[in-house]
């Protein structure tokens, strides 16, 4: 097993004690519905976000841009990406 160690405020701590004191089989805050939903508070995107002034980090190696999750499509622009993802939905982009 591996030993984990994180910082939480006073207010994070006392939420997720009294998350874990609700979550059980049969919990009163889980009896109308057999799938539970959990609210997420932080949203990380998957995406690295890029600038000019951080070529000389890519080892001159040009920029490839991707939405696809299984990293197979790429293309060389942003606005070939763009271009495509509204294509695949055959949607128009609202710009």
């Amino acid at each position: 097993m591996t030993k984990i160690e994180i910082e939480l405020t006073e207010q994070q701590e006392k939420f997720l004690k009294l998350f874990a004191e609700k979550q059980y089989p049969g919990a009163d805050d889980n009896v109308y519905t057999c799938n539970t939903i959990h609210a997420v508070e932080t949203y990380r995107p998957i995406y690295i976000p890029y600038h000019e002034d951080q070529v000389e980090y890519y080892d001159g190696l040009p920029l490839k841009f991707t939405t696809d999750y299984d990293y197979e499509q790429w293309h060389d622009s942003e606005e070939e990406l763009v271009q495509e993802w509204f294509e695949r939905r055959e949607e128009t982009p609202p710009v």
